[in-house]
């Protein structure tokens, strides 16, 4: 019986080109955490303009500073739930036997 090199796995048994997947995955997850911040930061920041408005008198519409207030309640909640997941999640990594 002949068996032949099986290709795409390289010294050691590691899979080639497994690294660059994985970078790959990395980076579109690191991207994906960065556009979710971006946009709650944008909330926070809509928020604030519309504080600043209130404040100085420039527009009195309650409603909107009121909308975005809540918005901005909102996604901090949600940013905050997510952190608290992300470091449940790890704690139970770290409690895993090796």
């Amino acid at each position: 019986m002949n068996i032949g090199k099986i290709d795409g796995i390289g010294a050691g048994g590691k899979i080639e080109g497994a690294q660059e997947i994985g970078n790959k995955k990395d980076a579109a997850a690191s991207e994906g955490i960065k556009d979710f911040m971006d946009s709650m930061n944008e909330i926070q920041n809509e928020a604030d303009a519309e504080i600043a408005k209130s404040v100085t008198g420039v527009e009195t519409d309650i409603s909107g500073l009121m909308i975005a207030s809540t918005k901005a309640e909102i996604s901090m909640q949600l940013t905050m739930s997510i952190r608290n997941k992300i470091i449940e999640a790890y704690n139970e990594i770290i409690k895993m036997p090796i």
